[in-house]
């Protein structure tokens, strides 16, 4: 149970200990956006399923506090290009 218990904190460390912004950063600079975009880049067969779940939860974490536009969070998976062909 123990064992567990560290792999999840190891796997998911933006559950616990949430991503710090800037100490000057205002919710009215999102207004003047339409969205913003993060993309994650994985490398497919070389990345685990653990890998993917930290990098999608700190892509999430990256949301200001109080956005005032769309937040849009993409996982670019570059492993399986030749088997869409």
């Amino acid at each position: 149970l123990f064992g567990f218990a560290v792999k999840i904190i190891m796997l998911c460390p933006g559950i616990f200990a949430p991503y710090r912004h800037c100490a000057y950063y205002d919710p009215e600079l999102t207004e003047s956006l339409k969205y913003i975009l993060v993309v994650g880049v994985t490398g497919g067969g070389d990345e685990g399923k653990g890998t993917m779940i930290r990098n999608t939860i700190g892509m999430v974490s990256g949301l200001p506090p109080a956005c005032r536009c769309r937040f849009i969070v993409c996982n670019n998976e570059e492993g399986h290009r030749l088997e869409m062909l």
